[in-house]
């Protein structure tokens, strides 16, 4: 035996023994999973929607995306804003937007179906009525367009923080 086999030997048996080392090396994989989303607990209720709408809706995703490229990790903030872009309006009630929104990111499939909680809308109608005043005083605003534009930034960036939570 080398010295340094010798010396890597030891190093191991001080940790615990010679298998040791591997057993570290299996359970590596487990530290480095991350939970991509906000996931049900056991028993309850989920959102789930049809996967022939969801297959057409990653479709045209995948091809937009392809279209305005932009970095992987913006994709999902990207979409989440084109949602709400789209269906805020002076009267929009906050948990039919939630839900709506929630279902269209699922039909993309920038989140998982039949995994997210149905309670995940609440809190999403939660930091939309949050902002939905601001969104409202936009309209006297010195450059309306331009606070329109970085309430709703702030807003998206919220929103997918709670369907996917920073790590």
């Amino acid at each position: 035996m080398s010295h340094d086999e010798g010396h890597a030997l030891g190093r191991e048996e001080a940790k615990g023994g010679p298998g040791a080392m591997d057993e570290r090396i299996r359970q590596l994989p487990s530290i480095f999973l991350i939970q991509e989303s906000v996931q049900a607990e056991a028993g309850e209720e989920t959102m789930a929607v049809s996967e022939t709408i969801s297959a057409a809706a990653s479709i045209y995703e995948k091809l937009r995306n392809v279209l305005e490229y932009e970095e992987e990790h913006l994709l999902r903030r990207n979409a989440i804003r084109r949602v709400l872009k789209r269906r805020i309006g002076d009267n929009t009630d906050a948990n039919a937007l939630a839900k709506d929104l929630v279902t269209e990111l699922i039909w993309a499939r920038y989140l998982p179906n039949a995994s997210l909680p149905v309670s995940v809308v609440g809190e999403i109608a939660d930091v939309l009525a949050k902002y939905n005043p601001l969104i409202q005083a936009t309209a006297v605003a010195h450059d309306p367009s331009y606070a329109y534009s970085w309430i709703l930034v702030i807003m998206t960036n919220e929103v997918e923080g709670k369907l996917v939570p920073p790590t």
